[in-house]
């Protein structure tokens, strides 16, 4: 066997390991780690800065590759900036590119079980899913922040104060509510 083959089978089983834990990832989750797009992230960050939320901790729910999180941290260098991932390797590689940076911190755990503050900001791209699960948890009484911007899929039942139309083709929509 020549180098070139013993390359290109390590090669192939690397692949297929890391598909299988891709895809029990999203299985166990029901989202696939999609990044947000520059222009959306573009987009949720003026948000933040039209409306003059000058957010203690902002919070990125689902950070999958971490660029939102560099963006928030760039634009808001006195808050903390916090990122929820729990897929394995979105995780690690947005752990990678953002660890000299001061005020991020990433966890790999469920969002689900963090309690916010009035003073906090969430920002996400999630499922309609989520959307519902976090709007009946912070309903519920639970630690709720005191902003929340989502991109693409509205809290349903909630009016937000403002929503942005990005994209001709096809348009996607990103939403701020005030809590």
């Amino acid at each position: 066997m020549s180098f070139f083959e013993i390359f290109y089978s390590l090669f192939i089983l690397a692949f297929i390991f890391i598909a299988i834990i891709i895809f029990r990832h999203e299985k166990i989750s029901g989202i696939s780690a999609t990044p947000t797009l520059r222009r959306t992230r573009t987009v949720m960050i003026n948000m933040l800065k039209r409306h003059e939320l000058h957010p203690v901790r902002i919070y990125d729910l689902g950070s999958g590759w971490g660029g939102l999180l560099q963006r928030l941290h760039k634009e808001f260098p006195n808050a903390a900036v916090r990122g929820y991932e729990t897929s394995f390797f979105p995780y690690w590689v947005s752990k990678i590119f953002t660890c000299f940076s001061k005020n991020i911190q990433i966890e790999q755990k469920n969002f689900f079980e963090i309690e916010f503050t009035h003073n906090d900001v969430v920002m996400c791209y999630l499922s309609p899913q989520h959307m519902a699960k976090l709007k009946s948890k912070w309903e519920s009484g639970a630690g709720h922040p005191g902003s929340v911007i989502s991109a693409s899929f509205p809290i349903k039942g909630w009016e937000p104060i403002m929503v942005e139309k990005r994209g001709k083709l096809i348009p996607s929509f990103i939403y701020l509510y005030k809590l």
